[in-house]
């Protein structure tokens, strides 16, 4: 029998073998069969060598699994924390489109007539100072939330934000201007949460 070919008789002998009896096949080799003796210790020091790493990848393959779970636990709690904090902001916007509308409706109020009731003017301009104090504490929240508004006139149209209802051409405007807002976009952390509803000059 050639020494490559009791290696591989060895080796499958001791694939079915436990670790008591490896430690009993040992003292099986006679001292004085250097070949043999060498050959089995070899290959019971790499048998051993191989069920360690058995026992470390089943371990490494456990914790591995474990973490993949919770990792995947994790990614369904940001989705619904994520879906939760989407919601509340188009909250946010709601109210601003609100506070805008309101801003803009004061702002092309014509002058007041010199015959209007004083009373009422009085009434009226305290009404308007409040909506104004009001107006730039809101403006100072969005900032603080890093919510910035787009799509509103004299943008470049972004077709990543904007969504064009309307195209016009006029050579006094720049090609691809926003001339008019239809709807507000909103982005948040510089990540679009609604998208603005234009139109766009188009030479």
């Amino acid at each position: 029998m050639q020494k490559e070919e009791l290696k591989q008789y060895l080796n499958a002998a001791i694939d079915a073998l436990s670790y008591e009896e490896l430690n009993m096949f040992m003292f099986t080799l006679k001292s004085d069969e250097p070949d043999l003796l060498s050959v089995g210790q070899e290959v019971v020091t790499l048998k051993g060598e191989v069920k360690k790493m058995n026992t470390i990848s089943l371990k490494l393959s456990g914790e591995i699994n474990a973490m993949f779970e919770k990792t995947k636990k994790e990614n369904e709690k940001d989705s619904v924390l994520s879906k939760d904090l989407k919601r509340v902001l188009l909250k946010i916007t709601a109210q601003d489109e609100l506070m805008m509308r309101t801003k803009y409706h004061f702002d092309e109020l014509p002058e007041m007539s010199r015959f209007l009731n004083r009373n009422f003017k009085k009434k009226f301009f305290a009404w308007k100072d409040g909506f104004n104090i009001q107006h730039k504490k809101w403006e100072k929240f969005m900032t603080s939330i890093d919510m910035e508004r787009t799509g509103l006139e004299d943008e470049v149209f972004n077709k990543e934000y904007h969504e064009a209802i309307e195209i016009v051409s006029k050579s006094s405007i720049e090609h691809m201007q926003i001339t008019e807002n239809q709807e507000i976009g909103y982005l948040y952390n510089n990540i679009l949460i609604k998208r603005a509803k234009v139109t766009v000059n188009k030479l």
